[in-house]
């Protein structure tokens, strides 16, 4: 029990704030009640708590980019030498057409998976639309991953997810293809252990790179401006369009 409250702490960079504050309040405990010959000694445990309380912000900040990248490592790792899973799907939402049913075909495909309970997510998907709006879908593809988080085995409950997941699309404004499985395959396939994580799959069908939160997703679209960028100015291509 003592090892999973310590996981808890440390899956929510709390204790910072927590020590911290700890320390600061027994301090200005113990200068309340005026304990001779430990001023010294209580004045530095109050500023060193409060410093460090103070100062937890930002190591939250740099301890969860430390974590995010520590798992776009270890996803991209497992995910290469080799060739993209192919997704999975029970619904479809939006982006209808000839291929609503293959993600990906010989063009890049920015894969963004995501949850209508992550906050993140909701920031992110407005921006997702934006860009996968303002670029050619024959080069470049923005395919949407979710999952069924509710109780699969109750058509009710199965209703009432899927029109949660179509209303929080609608008001995001989001057009681009969604695919909704009932598994959790997808993110299982693409390493994925936190919300939203963006891969970034190449033509061929291989992992080029992976981002964890908002940031991660950033740069994903990064990448693929340049790898864009980069098939815009190959031979190939130029003389394809010429």
């Amino acid at each position: 029990m003592v090892l999973s409250g310590l996981g808890w702490f440390r899956s929510k960079a709390l204790f910072p704030w927590v020590f911290g504050g700890v320390m600061a309040l027994l301090g200005l405990v113990e200068l309340w009640r005026g304990r001779r010959g430990a001023d010294r000694r209580v004045q530095g445990l109050t500023v060193a708590g409060l410093v460090l309380a103070l100062l937890a912000p930002a190591a939250q900040a740099v301890y969860l980019t430390v974590d995010q990248r520590r798992t776009e490592r270890t996803a991209m790792a497992e995910l290469a030498g080799r060739t993209a899973a192919e997704l999975v799907w029970d619904y479809l939402y939006f982006d209808g057409g000839e291929e609503t049913a293959e993600p990906r075909r010989g063009r890049l495909t920015v894969v963004n998976f995501w949850a209508t309970w992550c906050p993140p997510c909701v920031k992110e998907l407005p921006m997702l639309e934006v860009w996968a709006a303002t670029h050619d879908p024959a080069e470049v593809r923005v395919v949407g991953v979710t999952s069924l988080y509710g109780d699969v085995e109750d058509p009710a409950a199965v209703v009432r997810e899927l029109a949660e997941i179509e209303g929080f699309l609608d008001r995001a404004g989001v057009g681009y293809l969604n695919l909704v499985s009932r598994t959790k395959d997808n993110q299982q396939a693409y390493a994925v252990t936190g919300m939203p994580s963006t891969v970034l799959v190449g033509e061929g069908g291989e992992a080029l790179a992976y981002g964890v939160g908002i940031a991660g997703t950033r740069r994903v679209l990064a990448e693929a401006e340049r790898r864009l960028g980069e098939l815009a100015r190959s031979p190939a291509r130029a003389g394809s369009g010429g």
